[in-house]
């Protein structure tokens, strides 16, 4: 894996935005910048900030699947078949 040793700059089309986005990694100061191409401001994130949130959005993303599938997948107990209290089969 090669070092980053200078500013990089890159222009991504993103479906819900109106223009272009450019992502800046500065190597210097460690973060990445955001702005919409035509626009000044930047809104800068520190690199380990963007790293914890891409770990934490994983995470919620993967539990967040694991709920959906484990809902899918109850036992007949779960649903009173067999079970005298919820009128199950007798």
């Amino acid at each position: 894996m090669t070092k980053l040793e200078k500013t990089i700059k890159r222009e991504l089309d993103i479906p819900h935005i109106g223009r272009p986005v450019i992502v800046i990694m500065d190597p210097e100061t460690k973060r990445l910048g955001f702005h919409e191409k035509g626009c000044r401001r930047i809104y800068w994130l520190p690199i380990a900030t963007a790293f914890t949130m891409a770990i934490r959005t994983d995470d919620r993303r993967e539990e967040e699947n694991k709920e959906v599938k484990d809902k899918g997948t109850k036992s007949r107990a779960d649903h009173g078949a067999g079970n005298q209290e919820n009128g199950g089969n007798k």
